[in-house]
């Protein structure tokens, strides 16, 4: 197991939806321009899911571990638009094979959840742990 970093933060493109980015990036500092930060878009705030219920990801290229840290919102250079954090937190990750990830997520504002990566789905675990 490995401790990340982690952010959600939500992408507003000119013509199209609004979506959410999940990033997962190294623990440890890092250039914040180093592509690292493994990441998928999402339709839906995982943190509203409840346990056993999944959502749909999109895998998407690595990017720019940056977007782990933001403090407000920014215009990407490579795309339009403008990309605001909404929840950064920290995890504990078990890789289980090259599709899945298992985490617990602890969220900066004390809220916190297990949850399964796997290729395109991702599912909030039952919790183990009382304090969860």
């Amino acid at each position: 197991m490995k401790k990340c970093l982690i952010a959600l933060n939500r992408h507003e493109t000119p013509g199209s939806d609004p979506h959410l980015d999940l990033f997962l990036g190294p623990g440890e500092p890092v250039d914040e321009e180093h592509r690292v930060a493994r990441t998928w878009r999402l339709l839906v705030d995982p943190r509203d899911l409840q346990e056993t219920e999944s959502l749909e990801v999109i895998p998407l290229p690595l990017h720019r571990a940056k977007y782990l840290h933001l403090d407000g919102p920014v215009r990407p250079r490579s795309q339009a638009g403008i990309v605001t954090p909404l929840w950064k937190g920290d995890c504990t990750v078990e890789e289980l094979d090259a599709e899945t990830l298992r985490m617990t997520i602890r969220w900066r504002d004390g809220a916190s959840g297990r949850f399964e990566i796997r290729s395109d789905r991702m599912q909030r675990l039952a919790t183990t742990d009382p304090d969860e």
